[in-house]
Protein backbone atom coordinates (compact mmCIF):
# COMPACT_ATOMS: atom_id res chain seq x y z
CA UNK A 1 0.00 0.00 0.00
CA UNK A 2 2.76 2.60 0.88
CA UNK A 3 3.92 2.57 -2.63
CA UNK A 4 -0.11 2.84 -4.38
CA UNK A 5 1.29 6.68 -5.10
CA UNK A 6 4.14 5.71 -6.68
CA UNK A 7 2.26 2.85 -8.70
CA UNK A 8 -0.40 5.78 -9.93
CA UNK A 9 1.65 8.23 -10.63
CA UNK A 10 3.44 6.01 -13.05
CA UNK A 11 1.07 4.57 -15.12
CA UNK A 12 -0.38 8.60 -15.09
CA UNK A 13 3.07 9.05 -17.07
CA UNK A 14 2.99 6.31 -19.25
CA UNK A 15 -0.81 7.83 -20.09
CA UNK A 16 0.63 11.27 -20.73
CA UNK A 17 3.33 10.27 -22.47
CA UNK A 18 3.28 11.56 -26.25
CA UNK A 19 6.00 9.27 -27.77
CA UNK A 20 8.65 12.05 -28.64
CA UNK A 21 11.93 10.19 -29.01
CA UNK A 22 13.55 11.58 -26.27
CA UNK A 23 10.79 10.46 -23.81
CA UNK A 24 10.27 13.07 -22.01
CA UNK A 25 7.36 14.56 -20.15
CA UNK A 26 6.90 18.10 -18.71
CA UNK A 27 3.62 18.17 -16.20
CA UNK A 28 2.69 20.88 -13.89
CA UNK A 29 2.87 19.96 -10.16
CA UNK A 30 -0.96 21.23 -9.92
CA UNK A 31 -1.60 18.99 -12.65
CA UNK A 32 -0.22 15.83 -10.55
CA UNK A 33 -1.83 17.61 -7.55
CA UNK A 34 -5.25 17.21 -8.87
CA UNK A 35 -4.51 13.51 -10.04
CA UNK A 36 -3.43 12.96 -6.91
CA UNK A 37 -6.62 14.49 -5.10
CA UNK A 38 -3.64 16.28 -2.79
CA UNK A 39 -4.32 19.76 -4.28
CA UNK A 40 -7.94 20.78 -2.69
CA UNK A 41 -6.72 21.89 1.04
CA UNK A 42 -3.06 21.51 0.52
CA UNK A 43 -0.45 24.39 0.31
CA UNK A 44 1.52 24.61 -2.91
CA UNK A 45 4.97 23.68 -1.12
CA UNK A 46 3.10 20.38 1.06
CA UNK A 47 1.45 18.88 -2.40
CA UNK A 48 4.63 19.69 -4.18
CA UNK A 49 7.26 18.42 -1.99
CA UNK A 50 4.82 14.73 -1.97
CA UNK A 51 5.03 14.88 -5.27
CA UNK A 52 8.71 15.40 -5.48
CA UNK A 53 9.25 12.38 -3.07
CA UNK A 54 7.17 10.06 -5.64
CA UNK A 55 9.21 10.80 -8.35
CA UNK A 56 12.43 10.36 -6.48
CA UNK A 57 10.72 6.87 -5.52
CA UNK A 58 10.43 6.33 -9.25
CA UNK A 59 13.71 7.38 -10.22
CA UNK A 60 15.69 5.58 -7.47
CA UNK A 61 14.03 2.68 -6.03
CA UNK A 62 12.56 1.73 -9.03
CA UNK A 63 14.64 2.72 -11.77
CA UNK A 64 11.74 3.97 -14.09
CA UNK A 65 12.50 7.20 -14.72
CA UNK A 66 15.26 10.39 -14.51
CA UNK A 67 13.66 13.90 -12.98
CA UNK A 68 15.24 16.94 -12.94
CA UNK A 69 14.07 18.68 -9.35
CA UNK A 70 13.87 23.00 -10.44
CA UNK A 71 12.05 25.47 -8.66
CA UNK A 72 10.03 25.89 -12.12
CA UNK A 73 5.95 25.13 -11.44
CA UNK A 74 6.65 22.10 -13.88
CA UNK A 75 8.63 18.84 -13.65
CA UNK A 76 10.71 17.36 -16.53
CA UNK A 77 10.78 13.61 -16.63
CA UNK A 78 12.50 11.45 -18.88
CA UNK A 79 11.03 7.74 -19.24
CA UNK A 80 13.66 4.93 -18.99
CA UNK A 81 14.29 1.44 -20.90
CA UNK A 82 12.99 -1.14 -19.16
CA UNK A 83 13.25 -3.61 -21.25
CA UNK A 84 15.35 -5.80 -19.08
CA UNK A 85 13.07 -5.73 -16.10
CA UNK A 86 11.61 -9.27 -15.16
CA UNK A 87 8.09 -9.77 -15.88
CA UNK A 88 5.30 -11.06 -18.39
CA UNK A 89 4.44 -7.81 -20.23
CA UNK A 90 4.83 -4.14 -19.47
CA UNK A 91 3.40 -1.15 -20.16
CA UNK A 92 4.93 0.04 -23.12
CA UNK A 93 5.88 3.97 -23.29
CA UNK A 94 7.30 3.73 -27.31
CA UNK A 95 5.65 5.47 -29.51
CA UNK A 96 3.32 3.75 -32.02
CA UNK A 97 5.44 3.45 -34.81
CA UNK A 98 8.22 1.53 -32.83
CA UNK A 99 5.58 -0.41 -30.92
CA UNK A 100 4.08 -1.66 -34.11
CA UNK A 101 7.74 -2.59 -35.25
CA UNK A 102 8.41 -4.98 -32.59
CA UNK A 103 7.69 -8.48 -32.18
CA UNK A 104 4.55 -9.32 -30.24
CA UNK A 105 5.73 -11.94 -28.25
CA UNK A 106 7.39 -9.25 -26.31
CA UNK A 107 4.32 -9.12 -24.35
CA UNK A 108 3.22 -5.74 -24.39
CA UNK A 109 -0.20 -3.97 -23.60
CA UNK A 110 -2.06 -0.83 -23.67
CA UNK A 111 -4.25 0.16 -20.60
CA UNK A 112 -6.99 2.04 -22.04
CA UNK A 113 -8.49 5.52 -21.59
CA UNK A 114 -11.16 4.68 -20.17
CA UNK A 115 -9.43 3.50 -16.48
CA UNK A 116 -8.34 7.61 -16.64
CA UNK A 117 -11.38 8.71 -18.44
CA UNK A 118 -14.00 7.48 -16.31
CA UNK A 119 -11.63 7.23 -12.63
CA UNK A 120 -10.90 4.14 -11.80
CA UNK A 121 -7.56 4.76 -11.04
CA UNK A 122 -9.35 6.76 -8.13
CA UNK A 123 -12.10 3.90 -7.49
CA UNK A 124 -10.69 1.03 -7.12
CA UNK A 125 -7.99 -0.11 -4.40
CA UNK A 126 -4.57 -0.87 -4.93
CA UNK A 127 -5.11 -4.59 -4.95
CA UNK A 128 -7.73 -4.19 -7.39
CA UNK A 129 -5.31 -1.98 -9.74
CA UNK A 130 -2.47 -4.57 -9.77
CA UNK A 131 -5.29 -7.22 -10.75
CA UNK A 132 -6.41 -5.50 -13.47
CA UNK A 133 -2.80 -5.35 -15.24
CA UNK A 134 -2.72 -8.53 -14.25
CA UNK A 135 -6.03 -9.41 -16.35
CA UNK A 136 -4.63 -6.89 -19.50
CA UNK A 137 -1.50 -8.70 -19.25
CA UNK A 138 -2.32 -12.35 -19.02
CA UNK A 139 -5.30 -11.44 -21.48
CA UNK A 140 -2.99 -10.43 -24.24
CA UNK A 141 -0.82 -12.99 -24.59
CA UNK A 142 -4.05 -15.80 -23.26
CA UNK A 143 -4.29 -18.72 -26.20
CA UNK A 144 -8.11 -19.12 -25.09
CA UNK A 145 -9.36 -15.57 -25.77
CA UNK A 146 -11.05 -14.07 -24.44
CA UNK A 147 -10.62 -15.92 -21.67
CA UNK A 148 -7.23 -16.16 -19.24
CA UNK A 149 -6.35 -19.03 -17.02
CA UNK A 150 -3.69 -19.29 -14.32
CA UNK A 151 -3.76 -20.58 -10.68
CA UNK A 152 -2.99 -17.80 -8.25
CA UNK A 153 0.12 -19.91 -6.98
CA UNK A 154 1.56 -19.38 -10.38
CA UNK A 155 0.37 -15.47 -10.47
CA UNK A 156 1.63 -15.25 -6.82
CA UNK A 157 5.20 -16.45 -8.37
CA UNK A 158 5.27 -14.65 -11.75
CA UNK A 159 4.56 -11.41 -10.13
CA UNK A 160 7.68 -10.84 -7.83
CA UNK A 161 6.29 -13.42 -5.13
CA UNK A 162 3.17 -11.15 -4.13
CA UNK A 163 1.18 -13.25 -1.64
CA UNK A 164 -2.30 -14.75 -2.21
CA UNK A 165 -4.22 -12.53 -0.71
CA UNK A 166 -3.55 -9.89 -2.99
CA UNK A 167 -4.55 -11.55 -6.18
CA UNK A 168 -7.58 -13.00 -4.17
CA UNK A 169 -8.83 -10.07 -2.86
CA UNK A 170 -8.08 -7.84 -5.74
CA UNK A 171 -9.62 -10.35 -8.62
CA UNK A 172 -12.71 -10.18 -5.85
CA UNK A 173 -13.10 -6.66 -5.72
CA UNK A 174 -12.68 -6.57 -9.89
CA UNK A 175 -15.52 -9.03 -10.34
CA UNK A 176 -17.91 -7.57 -7.84
CA UNK A 177 -17.67 -4.35 -9.63
CA UNK A 178 -18.25 -6.17 -13.13
CA UNK A 179 -14.79 -5.26 -14.62
CA UNK A 180 -14.35 -9.19 -14.87
CA UNK A 181 -16.10 -12.32 -15.56
CA UNK A 182 -14.91 -15.25 -13.50
CA UNK A 183 -16.08 -19.47 -14.44
CA UNK A 184 -14.88 -21.80 -11.69
CA UNK A 185 -14.35 -25.38 -12.15
CA UNK A 186 -17.17 -27.84 -12.20
CA UNK A 187 -18.60 -28.70 -8.82
CA UNK A 188 -17.15 -32.19 -8.14
CA UNK A 189 -15.49 -34.31 -5.40
CA UNK A 190 -12.20 -33.79 -6.84
CA UNK A 191 -9.88 -31.77 -3.48
CA UNK A 192 -9.64 -28.29 -4.27
CA UNK A 193 -5.72 -28.52 -5.52
CA UNK A 194 -6.98 -31.26 -7.90
CA UNK A 195 -9.60 -28.74 -9.35
CA UNK A 196 -9.01 -26.32 -12.65
CA UNK A 197 -7.76 -22.95 -12.32
CA UNK A 198 -10.11 -20.03 -12.12
CA UNK A 199 -10.88 -18.62 -15.63
CA UNK A 200 -10.97 -15.04 -15.93
CA UNK A 201 -12.21 -12.52 -18.72
CA UNK A 202 -11.43 -8.81 -18.62
CA UNK A 203 -14.87 -6.64 -19.49
CA UNK A 204 -15.20 -3.19 -20.99
CA UNK A 205 -14.36 -0.48 -18.49
CA UNK A 206 -17.77 1.80 -17.77
CA UNK A 207 -18.82 4.93 -16.53
CA UNK A 208 -19.49 4.45 -12.52
CA UNK A 209 -21.82 7.17 -13.04
CA UNK A 210 -23.99 5.77 -14.68
CA UNK A 211 -25.00 3.04 -12.41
Amino acid sequence: VKDERAFDVYLYLLWKFDGNPQAKLTLSYDTFAKYLGIYEGWTTAAYRRQIIKVLRKLEQKYKLIKFETSYAKEATITLLDYEDLEGIASVSPRNDEERMSRNDAEGYFELPNDYFDFGWNRILTFRAKFCYLINLAYSDISDTKPFWSKSVVTITKQFGGISQDIVKTGMGELRRKKLIEVKYDALTDKPYDERMPKMYKILKLYDPKEL
